[in-house]
């Protein structure tokens, strides 16, 4: 017998997994497809990039641009039962969201595409998808994603070229102009033609940045479309419905970024709320740190009055601040605030004061900047994956390093000590290029008080120990996209880095603190997409699902390996694991059986999957009473 014992708020629990109990059962990872594959009578390879009129955009070398990124991929219901995959694209710019209709194989629950559509984003209050991450599926059974890397509404006003020598040129500004030049094939506008008099009238940065919402509408596959501008503009790895449905949290991916909570007025409903930002008081420094967290609230809106402000008023950043020039000497001038100078990278944006009336302007047009000037904490580094778990009552996420506004002095990892220049350095680690998942404690409302390092990557101090790799692969590698595995206690984590060279994916027991690599990705791609999908009111068919996908093999790193003979092609892979939902029914759990780490060309050029066996075992849950409480 295996026994753990943890404290779950004023109960003793003790979780016991029987031996006896334990067998094995068969199951497989089933590729559902690979971008640019077009079954049936589909009208577009999936993934290929659309216009706003629904036709192919093209690279600039005169071919169909397909993007081999696939990230999210919800699975969900019909109205008439039928199942569907919902896939979204994360790069190239715009970005695509595919619908394909499954059929499934009621033995053995696999799924197969039938046909695929793109949806349609050209609604004045969507004009375009742009950089959409990681997603979750709703408790109200929709699909839900958010944008990434949102542009920045300064640079984009004060812009007089697009990458000009001058510092207001787009370039000099961001100091990346492709995506939103990329982005502009979506009006039809190419590079070899494109003005910044074409930018300025047609891409108005605060439409992107936004958490958005998909709902099937009926067995055609047809699509309910929804940008949520409620929640805040940032840049979205996810937003995550909590079960009261009216509380989310949203991750901030990037450099110097937040952790934010949308508070809904009505469950499962998201056209108004009230949004905060959070504070982070450190306690600790080990092990990823330990930090009291308390909420700053920025504004109450309504999804109608900021539609109003973005699409009507086309309001500016310029309506929004007045700025002044920062300098390492005097900081900002009076009467205003200095925000994180490397955390906005736009150029004299660092100064700010809000002007009259612009509170809520700020608070969801601008929301990083405006959390920063009231003090909210803006040092988060790669803030990707969030998840809840139901039997340790936790919220979990993923840090996929600790660097730049985290570390406490950023010359010692790879950047500057300028990243906690200019705002208050409320987040002082060591430097961990290998990343954390962090827990989250979540009181009986679904709010969130403290942040503790669970589990953490280990950075290798003899790199030629495990030959290209500076993480140890025992452990995870920066870590992405995570999901907890139903009401099972285990934690599925995904990752995405340059650190090692191939990346995995892994179960994680959140009470044996068991690690078991579970899938592993071709050179150069990242593990994306892990979700679980239980037969909910039997929506399908007596069969769960664990989701599982990879992005662009040979792009990350390692190109020159697509031209060797074992090179299985640059495409994207989306797939899952099939297992009966009747398995589940008593309250077992599974435990895969572990994949050894790729240590040969052959198997670093294709996907790895535990595919033979998994175990099913029952832990039982004993709760004691403590002190008499």
């Amino acid at each position: 017998m295996v026994a753990a014992i943890i404290l779950l708020g004023s109960a003793l629990a003790l979780l016991c997994a029987d031996a006896a109990s334990v067998k094995p059962i068969s199951t497989g990872f089933h590729m559902l497809y690979r971008t640019g594959d077009q079954p049936g009578d589909s009208p577009l390879p999936i993934g290929t990039l659309t216009d706003q009129h629904g036709k192919a955009i093209m690279t600039e070398s005169g071919v169909v641009d397909i993007s081999v990124n696939p990230d999210f991929s919800s699975l969900l219901t019909s109205p008439g039962g039928h199942i569907f995959s919902l896939v979204q694209f994360e790069s190239s710019s715009p970005a695509g969201l595919y619908v394909t209709k499954l059929s499934q194989d009621v033995k053995t629950g696999k799924l197969t595409p039938v046909i695929s559509k793109p949806t349609d984003w050209s609604a004045p209050d969507l004009q375009g998808l742009w950089i959409p991450c990681a997603g979750s599926v709703t408790p109200w059974n929709t699909h839900s994603g958010g944008e990434e890397y949102e542009p920045d509404g300064y640079c984009v006003g004060i812009a007089t070229s697009i990458n000009g020598p001058e510092a207001t040129s787009l370039k000099k500004c961001t100091g990346d102009e492709s995506g939103i030049v990329e982005f502009m094939r979506y009006f039809g506008f190419y590079s070899s033609n494109l003005t910044i008099a074409d930018i300025k009238a047609h891409f108005n940065p605060y439409l992107y940045g936004h958490a958005f919402e998909v709902k099937l509408k009926n067995d055609a596959g047809d699509v309910e479309i929804k940008k949520h501008f409620t929640m805040g503009r940032h840049s979205y790895e996810l937003w995550y419905a909590m079960p009261d449905q009216k509380t989310v949290y949203s991750s901030d991916d990037g450099t110097n970024q937040a952790f934010w909570k949308f508070v809904a007025d009505k469950a499962g409903d998201m056209s108004s709320g009230t949004l905060y930002g959070a504070k982070l008081t450190q306690i600790s420094d080990v092990y990823g740190g330990d930090f009291a967290v308390s909420w700053v609230k920025l504004s109450h809106g309504t999804q109608a009055e900021i539609e109003k402000m973005i699409v009507t008023d086309k309001i500016t950043f310029a309506d929004i601040f007045e700025t002044a020039p920062w300098s390492a000497n005097t900081s900002c001038p009076g009467g205003f605030t200095s925000v994180s100078k490397r955390g906005e990278n736009a150029l004299g944006a660092s100064c700010l004061k809000l002007k009259a009336g612009m509170e809520k302007a700020a608070t969801f047009l601008e929301s990083r900047r405006y959390l920063a000037m009231l003090g909210g904490n803006v040092e988060l580094s790669k803030f990707e994956g969030i998840t809840y778990d139901p039997v340790t009552k936790k919220l979990y996420a993923a840090m996929s390093q600790i660097r730049n506004g985290m570390e406490n002095n950023a010359s010692k990892g790879k950047a500057s000590p300028s990243f906690d220049e200019g705002g208050p350095n409320q987040i002082r680690l060591p430097y961990n290029p290998c990343g954390c998942i962090y827990a989250f404690d979540v009181t009986a409302d679904f709010d969130i008080n403290r942040m503790v390092g669970e589990l953490c990557g280990q950075p290798l101090t003899v790199t030629t120990r495990f030959g290209v790799n500076k993480c140890d692969q025992r452990n995870i590698a920066e870590p992405d996209n995570i999901v907890t595995i139903g009401s099972q206690g285990t934690l599925i984590i995904g990752e995405d880095g340059n650190e090692n060279q191939i990346d995995y994916m892994w179960q994680y027991d959140l009470f044996t603190k068991e690690l078991t690599r579970i899938f592993a990705t071709p050179y150069g791609a990242e593990t994306t997409a892990p979700y679980w999908f239980p037969n909910t009111k039997g929506r399908f068919n007596g069969w769960t699902y664990l989701g599982a996908a990879s992005q662009h093999p040979y792009a990350e790193s390692d190109q020159a390996r697509a031209s060797d003979p074992d090179a299985t092609g640059l495409q994207g892979y989306v797939g899952f694991w099939a297992m009966r939902a009747s398995n589940f029914a008593n309250g077992e759990r599974l435990q895969f059986v572990g994949i050894p780490a790729s240590s040969t060309n052959v198997s670093k050029h294709n996907i790895q999957a535990a595919a033979a066996a998994y175990t099913i075992s029952t832990r039982t849950v004993v709760e004691t009473v403590v002190n008499g409480k």
